[in-house]
């Protein structure tokens, strides 16, 4: 038993040893980082900025001893570096070298024997420049939503915002007409949605939103159908004023969600019409008609025809 133990500790120290001769020697490391090139800096006159579609990342070899190497990682740097050229106008083209020197370490006071040893090829990138310009658009919603078995959606959907702003090149800009929002759907609906969604900036495009997401919401009730008495009917059209309708009240059938149908008024919420026009004097019946309501469904009107009487003192 001694034996083993003594074995065992001699390799564990063994080990030990040989990992740290490995990791105190100099070795490479290829890793992908960060690309960030800054507009040119403002000027009234012209207001440039990049119009093209850069690479995200370069790759970057790097060189250090093992055990700083271990620790490496992508995000502790960046190649960034900002256009100061003079004399820029729109629509100009400038091919631009990429440098070791415009990486910049940020955990270098960490990781003390990293050094950049070269930037990977392609290591030259393309610029095209633009004016920056401003627009006012729509928001697109781009949703599915299935209200379950005895249940409806009331109302039409809402969101906001309904417009944005979106800042770019103005050669983009010029060609965006809507922003749509991420694809949702949703099935078998049975309570109310409120959700933020996330807008899309045109693909390929260097186009700023002034809005991440709009903020969506819709009703969903209980399907409910109930009847309604004493609903006045109206006269519209020629001499209306002189006409009584006979009956003056009729009840109507009504279909929808259950929370507004249970909540109406038959005075203010519910428009029942007769049209009448010079040349119908011989006519016996006039069948009621409805503005048609945005939140529910008017299925039946009892009685639907009415007789017109002229009022004796109008």
């Amino acid at each position: 038993m001694g034996d083993w133990a003594l074995r065992a500790g001699a390799l564990g120290l063994a080990l030990l040893l040989w990992l740290h001769a490995v990791t105190e020697q100099t070795y490479l490391k290829e890793l992908a980082i960060v690309l960030q090139v800054d507009n040119p800096a403002k000027d009234a006159s012209s207001n440039l900025i990049i119009a093209n579609s850069l690479p995200q990342k370069v790759q970057v070899v790097f060189s250090g001893k093992g055990k700083d190497l271990l620790r490496l990682k992508d995000v502790d740097f960046v190649l960034r570096f900002q256009v100061d050229e003079d004399d820029l106008k729109r629509g100009d083209r400038r091919t631009i070298s990429l440098s070791t020197d415009q990486i910049q370490n940020l955990q270098s006071d960490k990781l003390p024997t990293i050094k950049i040893t070269e930037i990977k090829p392609p290591n030259q990138i393309e610029l095209v420049f633009d004016q920056e310009v401003e627009k006012e658009i729509y928001v697109k919603p781009v949703v599915s939503l299935e209200a379950a078995d005895s249940y409806t959606q009331v109302g039409d959907l809402e969101f906001q915002p309904k417009t944005i702003i979106i800042k770019g090149p103005r050669e983009q800009i010029r060609r965006v007409n809507y922003i749509k929002t991420d694809s949702l759907v949703l099935e078998n609906l049975r309570a109310d949605v409120e959700r933020m969604v996330r807008l899309l900036a045109p693909k390929n495009t260097r186009i700023q939103l002034s809005h991440k997401s709009v903020h969506l919401k819709v009703k969903i009730q209980e399907l409910a159908e109930f009847t309604i008495q004493n609903i006045p009917v109206k006269v519209k059209g020629a001499d209306s004023e002189y006409l009584v309708p006979e009956p003056s009240k009729v009840k109507i059938r009504v279909k929808g969600g259950a929370d507004i149908i249970g909540h109406l008024n038959p005075e203010n919420d519910i428009d029942l019409f007769v049209d009448y026009d010079t040349g119908m004097e011989k006519e016996t019946f006039f069948k009621i008609s409805a503005v048609r309501p945005k939140l529910f469904e008017i299925k039946e009107i009892t009685p639907p025809y009415v007789t017109l009487t002229k009022r004796v003192n109008p």
